[in-house]
Order: C-alpha cells, then sequence, then structure tokens
C-alpha cells in the first residue's frame, strides 16, 4: 500500500517491543565495560585478545546455531531463549573472572546476541502485512536505541556511586532476564 495506511504496530506487539528495548539496555552494558570489567579483575592482554577471539567466533556461528529455534519458534520464545543465554553470559564474569567463566561468558554473549535482532524482525514479519514491515521493524529499532542508549548511562552511574562495575552488570543481566520473561509474553499474531 503506497498510501500509508497500511497497519505498522498493534498493542499485541508490545511484549516484543519491551524485550527489545530490554535487549537494547541490557546488552549494551556488557558491551561497552566488559574489558573495563576484566581488566580491574586482573586479566592482561592475551586473555582480553583471547576473549574477543571467542566472542568474534561465536558470533560468526550466530545463525547455524540458531537458525533452527528461529524458524520453529512461536511468537518470543525464540528471543525469550537467546535473552536468558545473554544474561548468563552477562553475569559470569562477575560470578569469577577465572579463564573458563570468562570464555564461557564470550561464548554465550558472543554466539547469541545478534540473534534477538533477527528474532525482533522475524515477529515483526511473521506479525504485519508486508507493506508494513519497513516502518513496524523501524518503530521497534527506535524503542531498542533508546534503551541503548540508557544502558551505558544508567550502568555507568551505577558504577560510579559504587565504585564497582559489578553493581551495573547485575543491573544489566536482570533486565536481560526480565526481558526474557517478557519476550514470553509475545503471542503469535497476525495484524491486518
Amino acid at each position: 500500500d503506497q498510501g500509508g495506511s497500511t497497519t505498522f504496530y498493534s498493542p499485541k506487539l508490545i511484549p516484543v517491543t519491551i524485550g527489545y528495548f530490554l535487549f537494547g539496555f541490557g546488552y549494551i552494558t556488557y558491551m561497552t565495560f566488559v574489558i573495563s570489567l576484566l581488566r580491574s579483575s586482573g586479566v592482561g592482554s592475551t586473555g582480553v585478545t583471547i576473549f574477543w577471539f571467542i566472542f568474534g567466533v561465536a558470533s560468526m556461528a550466530n545463525s547455524f546455531i540458531w537458525s533452527r529455534l528461529l524458524d520453529k519458534a512461536k511468537g518470543g520464545q525464540a528471543m525469550a531463549v537467546v535473552l536468558a543465554i545473554i544474561a548468563v553470559g552477562n553475569v559470569l564474569p562477575i560470578l569469577s573472572t577465572s579463564s573458563a567463566s570468562i570464555y564461557l561468558s564470550a561464548v554465550l554473549f558472543g554466539g547469541a546476541a545478534l540473534t534477538v535482532v533477527t528474532s525482533a524482525t522475524n515477529i515483526m514479519r511473521k506479525s504485519l502485512p508486508v507493506g508494513g514491515w519497513a516502518r513496524g521493524i523501524a518503530l521497534v529499532t527506535i524503542v531498542f536505541s533508546v534503551g541503548q542508549t540508557l544502558g551505558p548511562l544508567v550502568s555507568g552511574y551505577l558504577a560510579d556511586r559504587t565504585s564497582s562495575l559489578t553493581s551495573g552488570f547485575a543491573l544489566s543481566a536482570s533486565i536481560l532476564f526480565l526481558g526474557a520473561l517478557i519476550a514470553l509474553l509475545q503471542k503469535e499474531v497476525r495484524v491486518d
């Protein structure tokens, strides 16, 4: 529909929208502060390099790992699963700074983070008429970017107040777990 009347959003999509906002808020804290956290925990340059290498390899494997779940999941199930995995990856470095914990964090977080974007896009595409896809995806991306902007501000503020990055990471993991729970509320819908 070129007239602009195609539906591009519905209140039935609020769970995916909130989940995506919380993903933006939660994941960016990890991406912004993880190296500072590792360095403050005594991880040296070699450990940081290995961390990023593992993170990158896990990110490249993303589509192979999650494609079946994304195809088969109903509603917000896929988003909920990957948000929960990201939350676990987020919390690991504050529970333990052992090499195993840090590298497992890189595998979990790196191997799942980009899948949230794909799952949000899939939900919007399955829910909206073709003519509403671009505007619907743009809308949830704007909401995501607001979360992405607020995450480092709030986590940085907490770090300053507590003199520790762990409080921001704990908040971030909590936000991601909350996002997973809210994503589970997203039912499979079709908006015409």
